[in-house]
């Protein structure tokens, strides 16, 4: 459970950047929005801010966007 506002952001900025590629990332996502929407500095950490914390790490860590380049591979055009 985070206790300083800035790490949820710190966290928020990388699921956003890598949201596009997530299928209802927004849905998934609605509990820590609105977490942040808030103007006040406390944390109100729910249940479901943990689920969706935890279901955006998952799919963010499985995500094969992430996937390592084989540069071996034939018909990749890399530059050097």
């Amino acid at each position: 459970m985070p206790k300083v506002k800035t790490k949820i952001i710190h966290f928020w900025k990388l699921a956003t950047y890598m949201g596009k590629y997530v299928k209802d990332f927004a849905k998934i996502a609605a509990p820590i929005i609105e977490l942040l929407e808030d103007t006040f500095e406390k944390i109100i950490w729910t249940i479901d801010c943990h689920a969706s914390f935890r279901a955006l790490k998952i799919i963010l860590m499985e995500a094969h966007v992430l996937r390592i380049i084989d540069p071996l591979k034939a018909g990749l055009d890399l530059c050097t």
